[in-house]
């Protein structure tokens, strides 16, 4: 299939992209370490659909890079691609749960802790009490005070030096990964989150982007799985700050600096300014807009595609990712993409 594919492109000029997993669904072909809570246990995966794996493996432990680029070297290095794009390159989301955010405690990573002076024990109990659902934590998840360009300030400082050193984690394991290919002589692609989510998955997207030929930022702005931005945020106000998501919206919404979120859209002019300040890191953005169709997940439309393509080619990226399942984009939505393009022409497939 890919051989075919590969052949079929040439004809047209087409750069490909080879698609890999990092930290998540290499387990099926190789034995990894997943992410370990706090009491010590592996941390559940979330379900989408058959084929898909939301289960999450340790970015700090040197094994799990080993073995994925042993998967490479197995299965697609003869392969002509011209680059690769790495996708899961993160910790698991909200929707595996608080525990899964407040991960990784194995050995590996409890050493990395201490080297950071981080004091393993405080953190464990500070993460019992948002989990518990402190009366502090029910005010604001993890006691956030700010956000602006990617970061947030907290009450408890304890989040703030937790959270940097996943991120430093993930940078070092990818910047390592994109060595690596940059070598062979491939271009690297990135999967990022939107920014403000990017931080609690241990992504830095700054930093990130030293390695990186383009990143893709998912701003899927009605999706309701895994990195849609509706569905993450109120995961993660209900993993803290309970069930009354609708104060809850209320007061993340004015931190934040958002207008609203509902079922039918995400801001578009929040997601413009997370653009912005993405466009200032040197790696060229390209949008990851949805253009696939499935009901009760991703119901997007032609007026929803114009919009994205409209409103957020404003912004300094260089143009749009179609996500995330062309097989599942109906006509009028290709026909849509078709009719903007002649103003907007880089859209990567």
């Amino acid at each position: 299939m890919y051989v075919r594919t590969l052949d079929l492109a040439k004809e047209y000029h087409v750069e490909c992209y080879l698609w890999l997993p990092v930290f998540s669904e290499t387990g099926i072909l190789k034995p990894v370490f997943p992410v370990k809570n706090r009491n010590g246990r592996s941390e559940k995966k979330y379900h989408l659909q058959e084929g898909e794996n939301f289960e999450f493996y340790c970015p700090s432990d040197t094994e799990n890079l080993e073995k994925f680029i042993q998967i490479y070297e197995e299965y697609y290095k003869d392969l002509p691609f011209q680059g690769v794009f790495l996708d899961k390159i993160r910790y698991g989301s909200f929707a595996n749960g608080i525990e899964s955010i407040c991960t990784c405690f194995c050995d590996k990573c409890r050493d990395t802790y201490i080297k950071n002076q981080i004091n393993v024990k405080e953190l464990a109990e500070e993460i019992s009490r948002l989990i518990d659902g402190d009366i502090e934590y029910k005010r604001s998840p993890f006691t956030v005070k700010s956000y602006k360009n990617g970061g947030y300030e907290f009450q408890r400082s304890i989040w703030k030096d937790f959270f940097h050193i996943k991120q430093i984690i993930v940078k070092d394991a990818v910047t390592r990964l994109a060595d690596y290919f940059h070598k062979m002589g491939l271009k690297v692609g990135l999967d990022v989150f939107a920014p403000f989510l990017a931080y609690f998955v241990g992504q830095e997207i700054k930093g990130l982007s030293k390695s990186a030929d383009f990143i893709k930022p998912m701003m899927y702005r009605i999706t309701q799985a895994p990195g849609g931005l509706p569905f993450e945020t109120d995961c993660m106000l209900r993993e803290t700050a309970g069930e009354n998501i609708k104060l809850s919206r209320k007061a993340f919404r004015e931190i934040l600096g958002c207008r609203s979120w509902t079922d039918t859209g995400f801001d578009v002019e929040f997601v413009k300014k997370e653009l912005e300040y993405l466009c200032g890191f040197g790696a060229p953005v390209y949008c990851g807009i949805e253009v696939n169709r499935i009901d009760s997940v991703a119901a997007s439309a032609p007026e929803y595609i114009r919009e994205n393509i409209k409103i957020l080619g404003e912004t300094g990226i260089e143009g749009f990712v179609l996500s995330w399942n062309l097989l599942s984009a109906p006509k009028e939505n290709i026909q849509t993409v078709f009719e903007e393009d002649s103003r907007y022409n880089n859209m990567i497939l």
